[in-house]
């Protein structure tokens, strides 16, 4: 509640009557002096409830119209927000279509963030609480981390806190979603209970990278696509999202092309490409125009987003990986033979030929063949299990599986750690060498896939000879 903007709407309610306070303190019957009701005006002084029936009965307005100091117009958000309805489209000139749902996109995006930071500032009037609701309900959806899933350790923990909102769920249970409106409600006023000492911006920040707008165009289709056909509609389109979301744009190209649909549609389309505008295909060309385009819109470098290489260690019972070794690469393998109706069987020597022959797949084994022999002597050498190191890529191989690790490393960050780790130096450094330097290059140097985790301590501090005696390995990486 804002006392002076409460006072403002109670002077203006009076000056519509043409009132002056003692006028009024007389309309009322004389119970409070002017002197009372210029402290209200002026917003040092709040009525109390029954003052505030009586005032709102007098001037024909709500409580909470009072309380929020602003008359309500009744709005009709169906039709103010039309884009709800998938059956929009087919009222509108199929030309038109993008740039009508440019204009929606930026109305509800724009006024969802008002709602927001005012939700967790002063908070919202009855009428802005219906909004929101509108917005929310049709527009938006809360992205948790689903990259790991733990423990279940609570049930409010469980639904509120291990499942990401997807595009394509196919991989995450519809029973583990947050539970509607009142779940992303409780999670908004919990968070400015725990943040009550914070400033606005860092609420507004901790709320709002949870949400997703679910209707929003693919941008990524558009900067494939559209920065050919019409560059300067995707530079006002990137312009008007938040920052770290560009960010996460930039992060998508360390490993991911630009890749024009056209080209790569049909096996002329490369062909249909050069015809459409009159030069070769060259995704590195569009994909470094991409970054230009991305800069210039206000992404920054941001380490923290990219994807990077740890190493996890798997333990594994010895005389178990020799049985298993044993079973697929050297018992023989049993041959069905069928004549007039009955099946013979015959044993043949396991080769990899055999195999091949008899269909029996490899397939990505742990171990293989040639490890049964370094295995057997470690079992007769005394140990029982054994450590083996992989090498694990942590981020996405492709636009949507980079944006969801880009994504889980935001949840994770504040305010002030989120632009202290936007690189505004290399960034500007990347955007002088952009035409100087190949996209491989730009790659290693600005995109780095860096590798970051605990196995790396102990290639510090043991010999290559200890490091291979306590993890199986055929040789140490990066030595």
């Amino acid at each position: 509640m804002n006392k002076e903007k409460m006072g403002s709407f109670l002077k203006a309610l009076r000056k519509e009557k043409n009132l002056t306070q003692l006028q009024l303190s007389n309309a009322l019957g004389g119970d409070y002096s002017d002197a009372f009701i210029s402290k209200w005006e002026r917003g040092e002084s709040v009525p109390n409830i029954q003052d505030l029936k009586r005032l709102a009965e007098y001037y024909n307005v709500s409580v909470d119209e009072i309380l929020n100091g602003t008359r309500y117009e009744e709005v009709d958000f169906e039709k103010k927000y039309f884009i709800y309805n998938n059956d929009w489209m087919s009222r509108h000139n199929p030309d038109d279509l993008y740039d009508i749902r440019e204009a929606q996109e930026l109305l509800i995006e724009t006024r969802f963030k008002e709602l927001l930071k005012k939700m967790v500032g002063d908070g919202l009037s009855l009428q802005e609480d219906k909004e929101f609701d509108f917005i929310v309900n049709h527009f938006y959806q809360i992205f948790l981390s689903a990259i790991e899933w733990k423990e279940v350790v609570s049930y409010r923990e469980h639904m509120l806190g291990k499942c990401a909102w997807l595009e394509d769920i196919d991989y995450c249970f519809h029973d583990d979603l947050p539970g509607g409106l009142s779940d992303i409600k409780f999670e908004i006023y919990n968070q400015i209970a725990f943040r009550h000492n914070t400033t606005i911006d860092e609420r507004f920040w901790e709320a709002n990278k949870k949400f997703v707008f679910s209707k929003r165009q693919n941008i990524w289709a558009d900067i494939n696509n559209e920065i050919e056909n019409n560059e300067n509609k995707v530079r006002c389109r990137i312009s008007e999202i938040e920052d770290f979301e560009k960010d996460i744009l930039l992060a998508t190209l360390q490993l991911v092309n630009v890749k024009n649909t056209l080209a790569i549609a049909s096996p002329k389309g490369k062909e249909l490409y050069e015809n459409k505008y009159g030069r070769k295909y060259d995704e590195e060309q569009l994909t470094k125009r991409a970054i230009k385009l991305l800069i210039e819109c206000g992404a920054k470098l941001n380490k923290t987003l990219l994807g990077y290489y740890k190493v996890v260690t798997w333990k594994y019972n010895i005389i178990d990986k020799l049985e298993d070794i044993h079973k697929r690469y050297k018992a023989r393998l049993l041959v069905p033979v069928c004549v007039n109706g009955r099946y013979s069987y015959y044993t043949v020597r396991n080769t990899e030929n055999n195999r091949d022959q008899l269909r029996i797949a490899n397939g990505n084994e742990d171990f293989d063949e040639n490890d049964y022999q370094e295995l057997e002597k470690r079992l007769y050498a005394g140990e029982k299990e054994i450590l083996k190191p992989y090498w694990l890529w942590i981020g996405g191989s492709d636009e949507w599986g980079t944006f969801l690790h880009a994504r889980e490393q935001i949840l994770n960050m504040s305010l002030q750690a989120y632009y202290e780790s936007r690189d505004d130096k290399s960034t500007e450094e990347l955007l002088e060498e952009l035409d100087n330097l190949s996209l491989d290059e730009i790659r290693k140097k600005y995109f780095p896939e860096e590798y970051r985790g605990e196995y790396i301590v102990d290639k510090q501090t043991m010999s290559a000879e200890e490091f291979k005696q306590k993890y199986y390995i055929k040789e140490v990486p990066n030595e």
